[in-house]
Formats: structure tokens, C-alpha cells, sequence
């Protein structure tokens, strides 16, 4: 739990610094789901370019919060926008 909301915070802040992590988190199939989708969501957030193959492959994960955050979160880095609009965790 403590590792979820320091990922959030992560997100909050911005922080570039931080990609190569998480994308590491993404990639760690070790790791609960609710971990890789707070790391999807931060990665939007933050918006570096370098998350977007982590984020392409986890589009196909089969768990499907991680895989929606991760589509979300490659579309917002692409375009700027969410991949869907309704998203209740999109980022501001």
C-alpha cells in the first residue's frame, strides 16, 4: 500500500526522474496489479516518450485495470489527451 501511494505521488510531482522505475515496476510481473496500474497511471502523468514501449506492452496485459491505465496513459503521451475521456482517473 505504501508503495501505491508513493508511486501516485510520483505522478502528482511530475517526475521525469522517476520513468526508468517505473517502467521497471510496469515490467515486474512480481508485482500486484494495483501496483502496475498506479505505475501506468504515473506514467501518463509525468508524460516522457521513454514509457511508451512499457506502456505498449502493457496494453496487453491481461489484467484489465493496468492494461486500460497503460492505453490511457500511451495515448495521453502521444496526443496530449486520454484515450478515453470518461476515465475517472485522468490526469488534469
Amino acid at each position: 500500500r505504501l508503495k501505491v501511494v508513493i508511486i501516485e505521488a510520483l505522478g502528482q510531482l511530475r517526475a521525469a526522474a522517476a520513468v526508468p522505475a517505473l517502467c521497471r515496476i510496469v515490467e515486474d510481473q512480481r508485482e500486484f496489479y494495483p501496483v502496475h496500474s498506479v505505475a501506468c497511471l504515473a506514467l501518463g502523468r509525468i508524460g516522457d516518450a521513454a514509457a511508451l514501449p512499457t506502456l505498449d506492452k502493457a496494453s496487453g496485459y491481461a489484467e484489465v485495470n493496468s492494461k486500460y491505465r497503460a492505453r490511457d496513459a500511451a495515448a495521453r503521451i502521444r496526443t496530449g489527451r486520454p484515450a478515453h475521456p470518461d476515465y475517472p482517473d485522468r490526469a488534469e
